[in-house]
């Protein structure tokens, strides 16, 4: 049942404990994903800004067991096709390795129209070519307007039942109506 959160004008979804247990699901997943390529090198890349944060616990639960992944992020501020109609505040994109060759899993924290993970794949390609890339998101609205879609997911929040917007962090997944 949704509760109101009390500093906010939204209401929580999903809690830190919630969260956190999906995030352990989504690293086992991205885990058995990318067993395939584990002799290539293998990296996370968060969306900046909201990517980075769930990024960085997926790849602290990965390191935790072993499993030898790479952390970045990457800023598609500027491929974006509304960057004309919003002010735009770019970030750095940070590439701890080159990525030819590369497996990558882009990680996002909120998956609704597919226009961020479009501009992600797109500034990507301006660095290199990976050979596999993945894409994991904490919630998928399933509103996507192109024909992408994530394999990974922690949780389906459908816009035609919850519209509106959703925020998601490691403190919760908040809907405001």
């Amino acid at each position: 049942m949704p509760v109101k959160h009390p500093l906010q004008e939204s209401v929580e979804l999903f809690d830190k404990l919630r969260v956190s247990a999906a995030l352990t699901q989504m690293a086992k997943q991205i885990s058995q994903l990318t067993l395939p390529q584990k002799h290539l090198p293998r990296l996370l890349l968060g969306i900046q800004q909201g990517g980075c944060g769930i990024a960085e616990q997926i790849h602290s639960q990965l390191h935790s067991w072993g499993e030898n992944f790479f952390l970045g992020a990457i800023d598609c501020t500027f491929h974006r096709d509304d960057v004309a109609l919003r002010l735009p505040t770019p970030r750095e994109t940070i590439l701890p390795i080159g990525i030819d060759d590369t497996a990558v899993v882009i990680v996002d924290d909120v998956f609704d129209t597919g226009r961020t993970l479009r501009a992600a794949l797109d500034t990507l390609h301006e660095y290199g070519r990976p050979a596999v890339i993945r894409f994991s998101t904490l919630v998928d609205r399933c509103a996507a307007l192109l024909p992408l879609r994530a394999d990974i997911t922690g949780f389906v929040i459908p816009t035609v039942e919850y519209p509106g917007r959703i925020t998601a962090n490691l403190n919760g997944i908040f809907w405001e109506k």
